[in-house]
């Protein structure tokens, strides 16, 4: 069943990220790898579809610059900083073993998350119909969200970066 394809590379990379994340002894790697899981579901469904169009390659062209770009502004945002609170709360709730628990935790949910979210994008990698209008319209929310997206991660960045709201 190709629903199932990206679920063994998507928890191959989450393994990965996980032992990463042992060596840094940090699990706030996921956070910026979480993008990249959804861009390797998407590529391996590309790679698997038994045929595919110009649809799927559109789709999952504007998957990796939503991923990529989310993924890079993720790792600048946290570059340097301490470790994410959230994280750090959850490894106290989940001690002790909590570096065996992330595994599934945190590396293993995203994983499975990142699957069930690309499922939706399947459908139209899968599509061998002609464009038709809602294509394009779905291009142009698609491009935009990402242009949106991109202009307020960088006005979020000067707002912090200003003196007033250092912390």
């Amino acid at each position: 069943m190709l629903a199932l394809h990206a679920l063994r590379p998507v928890a191959l990379l989450a393994i990965g990220a996980w032992l990463a994340s042992l060596i840094k002894n940090d699990v706030s790697i996921a956070d910026s790898l979480w993008p990249l899981f959804i861009l390797l579901a998407a590529a391996t469904y590309l790679i698997a579809a038994p045929q595919t169009g110009p649809r799927a390659v559109v789709v999952v062209s504007l998957v990796a610059a939503s991923a990529l770009c989310l993924a890079a502004h993720i790792t600048w945002r946290s570059w340097g900083e301490p470790k994410d609170r959230c994280y750090q709360a959850m490894r106290a709730r989940n001690a002790p073993n909590f570096r065996w628990k992330s595994l599934l935790l945190v590396f293993g949910l995203q994983a499975a998350l990142a699957w069930v979210v690309y499922l939706s994008a399947l459908v139209a990698v899968l599509n061998a119909r002609p464009w038709h209008w809602t294509d394009i319209l779905g291009v142009v929310v698609v491009v935009f969200g990402i242009a949106f997206e991109a202009a307020a991660d960088s006005q979020l960045a000067r707002f912090k970066a200003g003196p007033a709201h250092q912390e």
